[in-house]
């Protein structure tokens, strides 16, 4: 399984979109302050279309180590992100709450044996 496969099926779609992103340095230089803060939510809005799906697989792609995050972002290393599930409302399995809670557990489980142990 490829790494993008492990965070619901036709992410590699979405992952493969953001393969070419570029730019916005801005918007992970918040993020990065924020996840310096111990923070439990960040929430990311603004319209259809102005790239948060991409913001999110971006950060996904610094988590697996097959992007280069910002100098500016240190936080950013190898395995910072240990789940991620991307919704799309074109997607009746990507919304549908079973297919995130089994998605988001398993990949936590691969995470945190101590998790896998208690599901």
């Amino acid at each position: 399984m490829s790494p993008a496969e492990q965070y619901a099926p036709g992410v590699s779609d979405i992952m493969e979109r953001a393969a070419e992103f570029s730019g916005r340095e801005w918007v992970f230089e918040r993020i990065h302050e924020w996840l310096k803060t111990g923070g439990r939510f960040y929430l990311l809005m603004a319209e259809p279309g102005a790239g948060k799906t991409a913001i999110a697989a971006r950060l996904v792609q610094f988590s697996q180590g097959v992007a280069v995050p910002p100098a500016s972002c240190p936080l950013f290393q190898p395995g910072f992100v240990n789940a991620a599930h991307f919704c799309s409302a074109n997607v009746g399995s990507w919304i549908d709450p079973t297919g995130f809670t089994r998605s988001v557990s398993l990949q936590l489980a691969r995470s945190h044996p101590g998790f896998a142990s208690m599901l």
